[in-house]
């Protein structure tokens, strides 16, 4: 392994060491805040969007739920989430574009995401922005 290389990888783990940490980090202070409310029962459904949106469809998430086990707001809240992280810069990465954002978040329909929420916000998107859809439309 030549120095270029050896550097590109050792950015490339600088990256996912500090993904890896923000995202623990946002887990740990959303777990910490659903657990100072939960005795409220107004804010039930808040509690569980903020829970579980880390949830995948697929049932691959942190705590093995998935397809409609998944409260609905936490799924909507997860699409919503890996919208707005791939549209913003992060410290180890550049934003994507709104059609690089799309694609991703079609890709992960059925996967990460609830197949019917990603319809709902493609469809959202398309009436904002002209954006380029894969062919075929498989997440609808």
């Amino acid at each position: 392994m030549n120095n270029l290389e050896t550097n590109r990888l050792k950015e490339d783990l600088k990256a996912t060491v500090t993904e890896l940490s923000d995202t623990y980090e946002e887990l740990s202070l959303l777990y910490r805040l659903s657990e100072e409310f939960s005795g409220l029962s107004s804010f039930k459904e808040v509690i569980e969007c903020i829970r579980y949106h880390h949830e995948h469809y697929d049932g691959t998430g942190i705590h093995g739920l998935c397809g409609e086990e998944i409260p609905l707001m936490a799924r909507i809240l997860a699409v919503a989430d890996a919208f707005d992280a791939m549209m913003s810069d992060r410290p180890y990465r550049k934003k994507k574009s709104i059609d690089e954002t799309v694609r991703e978040i079609i890709t992960c329909a059925g996967k990460q995401f609830d197949p019917n929420v990603v319809q709902a916000c493609i469809l959202l998107v398309k009436s904002t922005h002209k954006i380029i859809l894969p062919e075929p439309e498989s997440y609808i």
